[in-house]
């Protein structure tokens, strides 16, 4: 069969209501059929690629991570990969095979695609199209992976003292949180791991009943400081967290210096009233990348909280 028969591309997507006629001449010169074996490999994130490739039978595995990682999306005939390679000039972000039969499809290069678009304004139209609803679907699945998250929020996850989540959340959700962060190739999970400076000196000085108001204070500000989709935590003691997901180190770093000057100017009340002195805090930051563990973000995080340490406390490092 033709590599242009007019009834198969006639089904790819990407050339939905374009006239063969404007086609043919690009494709017979810049285009050409590739048939992979069940399981063979066609885009990594390790190889450049300047191909858009339109899928005409058979079925591509999208995994992420690794090549044989958690499978992302299954990529049916008359779809097409390698768009955002393509419009963004860069290395794939997932890795692209072959389902469990032959695949065959087309690849047309960069360049010719682009002069197709250039000719036949419903192509880009078309491309828009596919993009946009790959990243609705992303978007409904960050929805529902945070609103599995939330379901803990209807169990005992919560702190009884400060109303923030609680450390056994903490260490469920940073592990999907990162794990999601890492699969969603691009969307960053950010970090913020904070002390509560000198707060044995604080509780000496002014009694652990002071301490728990002060806590339960600092509770109260990061829970309203932080964005609608970040989640605050108490760590242990007088250690708090805040996941931030969606969220770059610059963002981070950002929404970190808002709460370091809230916490600074934050009232504490005895229980009879009584003002009681002011606490400030040290944070460390870390930002999720594709080679990231829950552990390795803490550890970072607390690395850089230690800096922000000896570098005398109220501040924000990372």
């Amino acid at each position: 069969m033709s590599l242009f028969d007019p009834q198969e591309i006639a089904k790819v997507q990407v050339f939905e209501g374009v006239d063969p006629v404007l086609l043919a001449p690009v494709l017979e010169q810049h285009a050409r059929e590739v048939t992979l074996a069940p399981g063979e490999l066609l885009l990594s994130p390790e190889k450049e690629n300047r191909h858009l490739y339109l899928v005409l039978s058979g079925q591509l595995e999208v995994r992420v991570k690794h090549i044989r990682g958690p499978l992302l999306r299954r990529v049916q005939a008359g779809e097409s990969v390698g768009e955002m390679s393509v419009i963004e000039h860069a290395r794939p972000s997932a890795w692209v095979l072959a389902g469990n039969k032959p695949t065959r499809l087309i690849a047309v290069e960069d360049e010719a695609f682009w002069r197709l678009v250039e000719r036949a304004g419903v192509v880009g139209r078309n491309l828009m199209r596919i993009v946009v609803r790959w990243l609705r679907n992303n978007t409904e699945n960050l929805v529902a992976q945070w609103e599995r998250i939330d379901v803990l929020e209807a169990q005992s996850y919560r702190d009884a003292l400060t109303g923030c989540y609680n450390r056994r959340w903490f260490d469920e959700a940073l592990a999907l949180g990162v794990q999601e962060a890492v699969e969603a190739g691009g969307e960053p999970l950010s970090l913020a791991l904070i002390d509560v400076d000198k707060f044995k000196t604080y509780n000496d000085s002014y009694g652990h009943q002071a301490g728990d108001q002060a806590l339960k204070a600092l509770g109260q500000c990061l829970r309203e400081m932080a964005r609608s989709h970040d989640r605050a935590v108490r760590y242990g003691g007088e250690e708090f967290a805040v996941l931030m997901p969606q969220t770059t180190l610059e963002q981070a770093h950002e929404a970190g210096e808002r709460i370091r000057r809230a916490v600074e100017r934050l009232a504490i009340f005895d229980h009879a009233g009584v003002p009681l002195p002011h606490i400030t805090l040290s944070m460390g930051l870390a930002q999720s990348d594709n080679e990231s563990t829950p552990q390795s973000m803490i550890d970072h995080a607390d690395q850089y909280l230690y800096e922000a340490k000896q570098a005398g406390r109220n501040r924000v490092c990372g």
